[in-house]
């Protein structure tokens, strides 16, 4: 009886032992992943404004200096850029694109979003002027959040928005455009379009329109920004 009863308690002993160990190596990895994060995060603030210089680099480049006023589709250069960045830093990134809104005031037009109601028009193509419809961003696998290297560009894109339909004296922007790295946590919801909110919505990626952010950085790539001419230009005057 007594030997039976040493058993059982080997038993339960091995049992905690091994659920410690247990919790101890998921504690340990949640801090290597916690660690990995913010890393990336560091990385994201440290190259912005090496990935601007090379988006206005390009810009220049192509338009000899007479950058024209683009509401839609900068976020796709600057995106592919950022995701060049990173991946010199070793950090791995999708690009992807879905809908996006803003709230940028709580005024009656203090609100800006990409893909739910029109398509946006840049000059994209070797010739012509190419669509797009929707946001551009990069994700990591594992990291629940979004990077956009575009949104320090929102004061420009609603300026520009408001000058289309006529409206004035309602640009002030009270979020936070140099946030690079928004966590789906803290995401307002879609509604931000339509009430008195602050703060950032975007959807999960979109196949089509990520579909189509690929198509275009494509052919941004081969005929708006060369990324290895830009990247050397940006390392010439850099130097």
């Amino acid at each position: 009886m007594a030997q039976t009863k040493k058993k059982k308690q080997a038993a339960a002993a091995k049992r905690r032992t091994k659920q410690a160990e247990q919790l101890a190596a998921r504690s340990k990895k949640a801090q290597a992943v916690k660690a990995e994060l913010e890393r990336i995060v560091a990385v994201v603030y440290e190259v912005y404004s090496e990935v601007k210089a090379q988006y206005d680099t390009a810009m220049n480049t192509t338009f000899n200096g007479n950058i024209p006023a683009m509401k839609g589709g900068i976020c796709i250069p600057l995106a592919t850029l950022g995701q060049a960045a990173l991946k010199k830093r070793g950090i791995d990134t999708k690009l992807v694109g879905g809908k996006a809104a803003f709230g940028f005031n709580t005024g009656s037009y203090g609100a800006l979003d990409f893909g739910f109601t029109h398509n946006l028009f840049m000059p994209y193509a070797h010739e012509g002027i190419e669509s797009f419809n929707g946001h551009a961003w990069l994700e990591v696998d594992g990291m629940d959040a979004v990077i956009d290297f575009s949104m320090p560009e929102l004061p420009t894109l609603v300026a520009i928005s408001n000058a289309e339909m006529g409206i004035t004296g309602h640009e002030d922007i009270e979020l936070d455009v140099t946030k690079l790295v928004i966590k789906r946590s803290e995401m307002v919801t879609a509604q931000v379009r339509h009430k008195p909110l602050l703060g950032y919505y975007y959807t999960k990626p979109v196949a089509s329109i990520t579909e189509r952010v690929h198509q275009l950085a494509d052919l941004g790539s081969r005929f708006l920004w060369d990324l290895q001419t830009v990247q050397n230009s940006y390392s010439r005057n850099a130097a």
